[in-house]
């Protein structure tokens, strides 16, 4: 995830809401159980000194990689 505006913290409790509603949603087939979902998210800001929407996204995906080798089914800041 990416933004242009916002605080930090707004960013964050998006990423936590929709990481929520991702994990409250369940597969349901024709066998027997049921397949949970988790999601991993990173989140990023366009900073003021930031020269291109590259570097927003770099951190973004290295967010990214950090709720995923942290714990997975969290959402990381940078």
């Amino acid at each position: 995830m990416s933004y242009f505006s916002c605080a930090q913290q707004d960013h964050k409790l998006n990423g936590t809401g929709i990481r929520t509603e991702q994990s409250n949603l369940k597969v349901i087939g024709d066998w027997q159980g049921e397949i949970k979902l988790s999601v991993s998210i990173g989140v990023s800001s366009f900073l003021f000194d930031d020269k291109s929407f590259d570097l927003m996204f770099s951190r973004a995906d290295k967010a990214l990689y950090q709720a995923k080798n942290y714990s997975r089914n969290k959402v990381m800041y940078l």
